[in-house]
Formats: structure tokens, sequence, C-alpha cells
């Protein structure tokens, strides 16, 4: 009982404060509006209307903020969250000028929106530092055990974002057996992480943690995500999981397709100043050829021809091994570096979704070779060829360049099962915070040819 009362009281003053940072942003943005741009305007609104400004900008914050991760001090680290708040802040603020542009219906100076910007920067800092503060203080760790198949089970558990802090682990069950029976083990137990271990047996134990009101994490199988993205089929007095190959409708894939086309152009003609920059530095970096083509599968297993600025020498492959890019890689050339940090080589695949032969959003487009070699030991690697390749999706937000393979399988399938326009223009969206993350480019180890580990 005093675990729950502890919970509800963190959950409640994490909520009071995450109220009081929208009203804080929106307050500030309220200040700026009034004194800087009201008297701009051609017809300027009544107080009624001046709220409703102010409620507007109050909505789409907190919506970036929340596509962002921008809230979440209990998961990702107190940088991420002011990174993530500081970006959702500036995209609303550009949304705020382009409407003030609008409403003057003449070019407005930026100045005190870039002000705001600073202030607001000023808030978030602060604001996050109380936040995960108190999401520390008003912590207290849950005991928990842990049930794996193998040692290397463990360290994903471990993994969590400040794990330590928050949970105690007060016992460990390794690989139990079909009559495993999880009732003693779970008395006075709050959390159960289970990891790896038989289907079957799992169940049984997500059984008993149901029975006696325990919290269950579970790192799910290929099979587990297959079947959430079932439909449920009744016939009879039988209930079935119809489980099929994913596919869009016809509505979906036209405005997909639209979609595609319409940012595709916007980005090409947005980015076309880096692009020219790109291509001259890597022009005058060693004389080589300023783009690189290579051979990807997409729907289907077709292949198609991708294309990417150069970041490589252009010898990377004279071996004639097709390998991934390694941590400090001596093939990738100065430019390069810069270029593969920013995911500038990424640019040139607009052409490619323009073409049509990529999506915007969809599984990260592999190598035949590489991808040859994940289904010798992983078959089901195959089920990310679904849908059409793309630029951006969960693997490339969520995971790293050197993110396993069956992770990446993983959260490709996850998109597959919850396909929709809404779902694409939120991970569009994500993206902007990626870009300049550096964890998301790291290459796999030396001593490996593809990010599968050995």
């Amino acid at each position: 009982m005093k675990d729950t009362r502890n919970a509800t009281l963190k959950s409640t003053v994490l909520r009071f404060w995450k109220l009081l940072s929208a009203a804080l942003y929106t307050g500030i943005f309220a200040l700026c509006w009034m004194h800087f741009y009201v008297p701009q305007m051609v017809s300027p609104y009544q107080w009624k209307g001046n709220l409703a400004v102010a409620l507007l900008y109050c909505l789409v914050s907190v919506l970036f903020i929340r596509i962002y991760r921008g809230y979440a001090v209990s998961i990702i680290s107190r940088n991420e969250v002011i990174y993530s708040q500081c970006l959702g802040l500036f995209l609303c603020n550009c949304v705020a000028y382009i409407l003030l542009v609008l409403l003057c219906e003449k070019l407005v100076t930026p100045l005190p929106l870039l002000g705001l910007q600073i202030v607001q920067m000023i808030a978030v800092f602060l604001w996050a530092r109380v936040a995960c503060w108190m999401d520390v203080a008003l912590s207290q760790p849950e005991k928990a055990i842990i049930i794996y198949r193998d040692r290397e089970d463990i360290a994903k558990v471990y993994a969590m974002y400040r794990f330590a802090q928050k949970y105690h682990v007060v016992d460990m069950v390794e690989n139990p057996g079909e009559y495993y029976d999880a009732t003693a083990k779970i008395a006075d137990i709050k959390t159960v992480f289970i990891v790896g271990v038989d289907a079957t047996v799992r169940n049984g134990i997500l059984k008993h943690c149901l029975d006696e009101g325990v919290d269950a994490y579970v790192i799910p199988k290929v099979g587990d995500i297959i079947l959430r993205g079932a439909k449920m089929h009744i016939s009879g007095d039988e209930a079935f999981l119809r489980v099929s190959r994913n596919s869009l409708t016809v509505e979906h894939a036209m405005v997909k397709r639209a979609m595609d086309i319409v940012v595709s152009l916007l980005g090409l003609i947005i980015l076309s100043p880096v692009m020219a920059v790109t291509a001259i530095a890597i022009k005058c970096n060693d004389g080589g050829p300023v783009l690189y083509r290579q051979q990807r599968l997409t729907r289907d297993g077709e292949t198609f021809w991708i294309l990417k600025f150069r970041t490589m020498r252009v010898d990377a492959e004279k071996d004639g091994v097709a390998r991934l890019a390694a941590e400090d890689d001596d093939r990738i050339t100065p430019v390069g570096r810069v270029v593969r940090r920013y995911r500038i080589d990424e640019v040139m695949q607009l052409v490619n979704v323009l073409r049509g032969e990529m999506s915007l959003v969809g599984p990260r487009p592999e190598r035949p070779e590489i991808a040859a070699q994940y289904e010798k030991t992983m078959p089901a690697f195959s089920l990310r060829l679904q849908v059409k390749a793309g630029v951006t999706g969960y693997a490339q937000i969520y995971g790293k360049y050197n993110t396993e393979p069956y992770e990446k399988l993983q959260m490709d399938l996850v998109y597959i099962n919850n396909m929709s326009v809404f779902e694409d223009l939120k991970l569009i969206l994500a993206t902007v915070k990626v870009l300049f993350m550096k964890g998301s480019t790291e290459g796999v180890d030396k001593q490996q040819v593809t990010a599968e580990k050995r």
C-alpha cells in the first residue's frame, strides 16, 4: 500500500509540474505576442481572440514536446529532456511566426520570437532540473526479480534508464522449467522482469503476476509483435487471431504517396544550399565522385540503387566484402565524418522517394548481401519487406546505426502493424530530433562486418 501511495504522489506531482511548464511557456509567449506583435496587426484581436491564440500555442507546444518525449523525465536523461523541449518549442515558435505573417499581412521581424526562444530555453533548463530531481526524490527502489534465459538477457534489463535507482533486484531466476511456479517468488515483489524465457513459461508467470497485482515487464519476441497486429475473428463459438500480410489500403497508399512527393520536393528545395555546399566539400576533399550508389532491398525483395553523398574513400570496399561502417572507421573521409554526423549523406534519398523507389517512412533498406547473412540466422528478417523501404522509421529514430538486426526487425514490425498517415507524420517530425544526437550514428565494432554480434 505504501508503494502505491508513493507512486500516486509522484505521478500527481510530476503531472502538476508538466501542466505548470505548459502554462509557463505559453505565458512567456503571450507577453511577447501582446507587447510586440498585436500592435502590428491590421485588425488586432480583442481579448477573446488573443486568448484563443494563447490556447492554440499551448496545444501546439504540448503536441511537439510530447512527440519528442520532452516530458518523459523517468525514461530519458535530463539533457535529452532539455533538448526535446527546446526543439519542440522552436518548431512551435516557427509555426507562430508563420501565423504572425498571415495576420499582419507582411513580413515581421522575428527578433522578439528569438528572444522568446532564449527565455523559454532558460525556463526549460530550470524546469528540467527540478523535474528530474523530483523524479528521483519521490522514487523509492521497488523490489524486483529478473526471470531470464541467459546472461545476455540480464544486460538488456539493466540497460533501462536509471534502473539501479528505480529497482532493487532481490532475486534472479535462470531459465525456469515448464512447470515453474512463480507464486512464492513474487510474494512481496512489486515488479517482475521476464526476458527470453519460453512463451509457455512466460504466460504462466504473467498469470501469477496479474493474480497478485504485480507489474511485469516483458521484452517481446518477433512472434509477439506479429500477433499484436493480428485481427480478432470470431466464428461460431471460437475466437481466432487472423494473421495476414500487412498492406496499405488504396486510400492510405494514395495519401502516403502524395505526402512522399510533396515533402521530398520541399525538402530538396529547402536543403538545396546544404546539398550544394556538401557536394563542393566532397569534391574538394579528394576529387572523387560526389554521389555514391548502392543496391538496396525494398518491398517484396525488389532491388533499387540508393543515392547518398559519398562519405568514404573511393576504394572503401576494394576487397569486395560488403560491410557496415565501424566506429572510427579509417575508410571515412574527414568531410565524410561531418556529413555522417549530421546525416547529410541521407538527403539524396529524397530523390529515391520522389522516384517512388522509397517512401519517407518505412523500414531501413538493407544491402542484399547483408540481408542474406541476417536471414541465415534470423529467417523472420525478411518480414521487413512487406512494405516499401523508408528514409526514416522506428528503427532509424529509436535505434542506432549499430543496433542489432533482431531489434531493428522488432521496431520495423511495430511500424508495419501500426501504419497510418498520422503515424507517418509523427515519425517524420520525430526524425528532426535524432539529426543532432551523436549516438544515432555510432558505427559497429571494428571486428564486425554486419550489426549482428556473434
